[in-house]
């Protein structure tokens, strides 16, 4: 795998951990695939919000969209009636000559430089909320020749990253129902034969804020730190930390609320 989509897809597993990275993993999107902007996007009809994550838009198109232009995007009629995980090419839902006609691609898309024949991934598909991730290529030229197959590549780590992020938004801490230290460590031992230390570790890089960190926090150095890791990482089968924090969290570990008191809420509303 080409090592630039591998660097893009650790960046979309910590940006799930932490969401002030989403705007760099979007960037890093649409540069590998050739386009204009890459673009998270949130909404709930029960609660009225709506999120977008655009780092390369105007921030008063960003503003005039919330407030008026969503409602008169013609891809948004359809996106939401598509399931999670499913690759979306915009031009089979809305042909380009007819969103070339609207007063949306006149007057707020264009005018921004984008064009048409971008794709999408639905990442959440529900009664009341959406969420998916789009890339869209410059008014000037199209997507590159590969953009479809990296898109198609980035569809799975997409929807977990999600998925993480949404977890680690709804984790109950201390609400006096989750195990205990103890409890949690031998849990992670028993399932993954990790040594005392190893747990008490993968513990604490669940916490999401770094190896030295944890380090610090267990101890330790960051050398040992690293050794630890790489033992974790090969009882595991995971090979970087969002790999081992996915697993944790979505493993039966998960059913174990581990209890990181100090875990950011990382919903996707959030961002």
């Amino acid at each position: 795998m080409d090592e630039a989509l591998l660097d893009l897809i650790d960046c979309i597993y910590a940006a799930s951990l932490e969401k002030p990275l989403w705007p760099d993993a979007m960037n890093r999107m649409a540069d590998l695939m050739g386009g204009a902007e890459a673009t998270l996007h949130f909404s709930d009809t029960g609660t009225g919000q709506r999120i977008v994550v655009a780092p390369r838009s105007d921030p008063d198109y960003l503003v005039s969209y919330r407030e008026h232009w969503v409602r008169l995007n013609p891809l948004m009629q359809h996106v939401g009636k598509v399931r999670a995980g499913q690759l979306i090419r915009f031009a089979t839902i809305v042909p380009p000559d007819e969103f070339e006609r609207t007063a949306f691609f006149n007057e707020w898309w264009a005018p921004q430089g984008l064009g048409t024949g971008g794709m999408g991934i639905t990442l959440m598909s529900g009664a009341q909320a959406w969420a998916g991730c789009a890339v869209h290529p410059d008014i000037r030229r199209p997507l590159n020749g590969k953009a479809e197959a990296l898109f198609a590549a980035l569809r799975p780590h997409l929807v977990r990253a999600f998925e993480i992020q949404s977890r680690l938004g709804s984790l109950q801490v201390g609400d006096g129902h989750a195990e205990s230290i103890d409890d949690q460590i031998d849990n992670l031992r028993h399932r993954f034969g990790l040594t005392r230390a190893e747990a008490i570790l993968a513990l604490e890089i669940c916490k999401g804020d770094g190896r030295e960190a944890a380090a610090q926090r267990c101890g330790i150095s960051v050398s040992t730190a690293h050794t630890h890791l790489n033992r974790i990482f090969s009882k595991t089968g995971t090979r970087r930390q969002a790999e081992l924090v996915h697993l944790l969290l979505t493993s039966q570990a998960a059913t174990y609320k581990l209890s990181v008191s100090n875990m950011q809420r990382m919903a996707l509303i959030q961002i």
